[in-house]
């Protein structure tokens, strides 16, 4: 257990890390750097290419991915790729972003991953009409 426990916590660092050199170049207003630094971190930390996982449903890709800890990784990269195109007038790819980060969420928790506030704060705040009926009735059944 202490083995896995390690295991869920060098990923949840490493996370950290990707996300902070994110933000940093945000700042700088290097957008692509950022973005290539998201697809470094899907890959590296989720162990899949990240415009392949934008090109896939929530539940394929929670079949791809397996582990919950790795889909709700990959789901906080998801929403971070979807600050990066609002930052950038880009409504439709925040939207559709936000959608895959918010599902993704949906499939890890429902597969056993602990969702932290920022996982259950975009879950709460996406429409439900704007969700996939699988990710609906996944919503749902969290609540209730």
């Amino acid at each position: 257990m202490s083995l896995q426990r390690d295991w869920i916590l060098r990923i949840v660092e490493q996370l950290a890390q990707a996300l902070a050199r994110v933000a940093g170049l945000r700042k700088q207003a290097r957008t692509e750097d950022a973005v290539k630094e998201l697809a470094g971190a899907a890959s590296g930390l989720a162990g899949i290419d990240l415009h392949m996982a934008a090109s896939v449903d929530a539940a394929t890709l929670a079949g791809l991915v397996r582990e919950p800890v790795r889909m709700a990784v990959l789901a906080r990269v998801m929403l971070e790729r979807a600050e990066i195109a609002r930052d950038l007038g880009d409504a439709a790819g925040d939207l559709a972003w936000r959608r895959r980060a918010v599902e993704l969420w949906l499939e890890a928790g429902a597969a056993g991953a602990a969702l932290d506030d920022d996982a259950r704060a975009a879950i709460a705040a996406h429409p439900a009409d704007a969700l996939s009926v699988r990710a609906r009735g996944l919503r749902d059944h969290a609540r209730g």
